[in-house]
């Protein structure tokens, strides 16, 4: 290694080590020199995320790192130690992104399985318990005999519903069970009733439905009729 680059990588190592004593200024010029290299990285790895904000996480994990005593000089240089630590934050990143966009996508199939059922989330109370009701049904959660769930719904039942929801043809379900579209036709509708049925009685109830409470008789005479109960809790 030529004599210029050993005095650079001392010049970083004093850098880090008045980094770790808390020295603010020492960290500023340490991050300004390691920023190419760091954001070589985040474009390589930055999976859709913003490489300015990627940087800056990055930079603020390095901090922490440093000042809590993390970096052992021993064991690598600052820079392959900020090139970790700059690996790291584009993975997490990445793993959130990922996480976020399968809930989404959950989140997306729960609706349209309540659109199905004639229930428009907007339209009832308690939106979150709704969402979380449908996706026990439609997992099976809170097993009961033979397996059914508390909905009623077999598990040929739950693939159809889910199945649906994805956005999978009626044809393509039917050829995919070996049966007429007709009957796969059946068996949906019996699903989305049971559906339907049972979120009805744990109080969720869609539009144009009427509730199971009714309120006194207004000035003139008129009747209130409440179409959304509260969700029992």
């Amino acid at each position: 290694m030529s004599p210029p680059a050993d005095a650079a990588r001392a010049e970083l190592a004093e850098l880090a080590a008045a980094s770790a004593r808390g020295d603010e200024r020492a960290f500023a010029v340490l991050t300004e020199r390691l920023t190419l290299p760091m954001r070589a990285v985040i474009l390589r790895r930055a999976g859709g995320g913003d490489p300015d904000d990627l940087l800056q996480v990055s930079r603020i994990a390095l901090w922490k790192a440093l000042t809590g005593g993390q970096y052992d000089p021993a064991k690598s240089s600052i820079i392959t130690y900020s090139y970790a630590i700059t690996l790291r934050t584009c993975l997490q990143d990445a793993r959130g992104r990922s996480r976020r966009t399968a809930a989404e996508g959950r989140m997306g199939e729960e609706r349209r399985a309540l659109g199905e059922a004639g229930l428009d989330p907007a339209d009832v109370a308690g939106v979150g318990e709704l969402l979380e009701a449908v996706r026990g049904a439609l997992d099976g959660e809170a097993g009961g005999p033979d397996g059914r769930c508390d909905a009623g719904l077999d598990e040929g039942e739950r693939w159809i519903l889910r199945s649906s929801a994805q956005g999978r043809s009626d044809r393509d379900l039917a050829s995919a069970m070996g049966v007429a579209v007709s009957t796969l036709n059946v068996r949906k509708k019996t699903a989305l009733a049971k559906l339907r049925r049972w979120l009805s009685q744990r109080g969720f109830r869609g539009p144009g439905e009427a509730g199971e409470e009714s309120e006194r008789p207004a000035e003139g005479g008129k009747e209130r009729v409440s179409t959304v109960r509260e969700p029992t809790r």
